[in-house]
């Protein structure tokens, strides 16, 4: 679910509402998160685009750092050290290869500079370039 989070910001997906966080019971006992759908960059489409939920007191991209993280965690009953690594992870990968990929997304140019940009103006714990 963290790593789910963090792409969210990191993708400037506004739309991720609860109705996009679906659970699977393949054994009808136990939960586990469906694989992940309906990621949009939304800011190109919507003025003022925010997160679509509330993170440690926040829905503004921007506000969002690591500390916000472990607080989440510790609200929830995660242990920070369990979660931390997952972020790490997802922010290694997103700053070693998503600008390569993104040349090649079917995305118009002005919506790869402004995802260029969301990621410049994300907090310095997030930032991608």
């Amino acid at each position: 679910m963290a790593r789910r989070l963090l792409i969210n910001i990191l993708l400037g997906n506004g739309d991720a509402h609860l109705k996009n966080w679906t659970l699977i019971y393949a054994d009808r006992q136990s939960p586990r998160l469906s694989p992940l759908y309906d990621v949009v960059f939304t800011t190109p489409y919507i003025e003022n685009d925010s997160l679509a939920l509330n993170m440690a007191g926040t829905k503004q991209w921007f506000d969002i750092t690591m500390e916000s993280f472990q607080l989440w965690s510790e609200k929830t009953g995660a242990p920070w050290v369990a979660i931390k690594p997952h972020l790490l992870d997802v922010l290694e990968m997103a700053r070693t290869r998503w600008l390569e990929l993104l040349q090649d997304l079917p995305m118009l140019n002005e919506h790869k500079a402004a995802l260029i940009l969301h990621w410049k103006q994300l907090n310095t714990d997030f930032q991608i370039l």
